[in-house]
């Protein structure tokens, strides 16, 4: 068993998620994601949601959904890196080593995520699904912005039940869990790659964005959960007389099926390709730039 009397948690990275969070989300990565749960959850082109939500909101269409329940959700960048970090140390301590202790880190470690980003990200997409947001009723500035989305947690709980803010927790773990798996497989796979000719050799910086990237696309492969997701938490239907109609998860599933079939489970690939590698470069590949320079590595 490896020694480990000198070696301290990586607490840094607990700071670090968060912040690679923000920035990704913050210069284009929300925009991207809001795109491709308006596509998988109401059909329709990309242009022509890009283009509505010009029309109704301006630029403030760019942030839609993002204050609070966008911004709140950078606390999903505290556990996966961290988690990670940890478990891929204690697996290698229980002798499970190389890739497989670096995708089992990173399951466990989106899984985490996945708790924590549930609540918010039912609430986000909401605002982001609901018609009651479009049109003449989209918010025109930043206040009315902030009064539409806190004023949604308020009305979904008060008719739904606290419980509603867990909607779709079961696909959200299982989506993350096995999206960050296949990242940091890919990410392996990349590394290898790269050093094949001389395995000891550090990445340069754009071999890391790279990599990074190449583990996103590779994390697409999760597609039919993450539209699994997009579609369980969208704004419920109602009856004419205003009643919620709640479903669960597999019945859920069993709609898309019925309504639109496979399309239904692989509606926005393309922006979730852009997307995810986007996002792992920010949290894999600056992220673990700024580690190794808080440590002098």
């Amino acid at each position: 068993m490896a020694k480990t009397n000198n070696r301290r948690p990586e607490f840094e990275k607990l700071v670090i998620g968060p912040l690679m969070v923000f920035g990704e989300m913050s210069t284009g990565g929300h925009y991207m994601e809001m795109l491709k749960i308006m596509k998988q959850s109401k059909g329709g082109s990309y242009f022509s949601h890009a283009n509505k939500l010009w029309i109704d909101e301006g630029v403030l269409g760019f942030y839609k959904g993002f204050m609070p329940w966008g911004f709140i959700q950078i606390a999903k960048g505290i556990p996966v890196l961290f988690i990670q970090a940890e478990c891929d140390h204690y697996f290698k301590q229980w002798g499970v080593h190389g890739k497989t202790a670096e995708v089992l880190s990173g399951v466990l470690g989106g899984m985490g995520q996945g708790i924590f980003m549930t609540p918010t990200q039912r609430l986000k997409t909401i605002v982001m699904t609901d018609p009651k947001y479009e049109g003449a009723g989209a918010p025109k500035t930043v206040g009315e912005a902030l009064k539409a989305t806190t004023y949604v947690a308020g009305e979904v709980v008060k008719k739904e039940g606290w419980g509603t803010l867990m909607k779709g927790l079961g696909p959200m773990m299982g989506k993350r869990g096995f999206d960050w798996g296949f990242r940091f497989w890919g990410i392996g796979v990349a590394k290898s790659y790269l050093t094949r000719d001389d395995p000891k050799r550090p990445l340069g910086v754009l071999e890391k964005m790279g990599v990074g990237f190449f583990g996103g696309l590779v994390s697409t492969a999760t597609m039919p959960l993450d539209t699994w997701v997009a579609n369980c938490q969208k704004a419920s239907k109602k009856l004419p007389d205003g009643t919620v109609i709640k479903a669960n998860a597999i019945q859920v599933a069993q709609d898309m099926w019925r309504t639109r079939g496979v399309s239904a489970f692989v509606s926005g690939w393309n922006m979730r390709v852009l997307h995810a590698g986007y996002h792992t470069m920010w949290m894999y590949s600056i992220g673990s730039l700024i580690s190794d320079w808080l440590n002098k590595k």
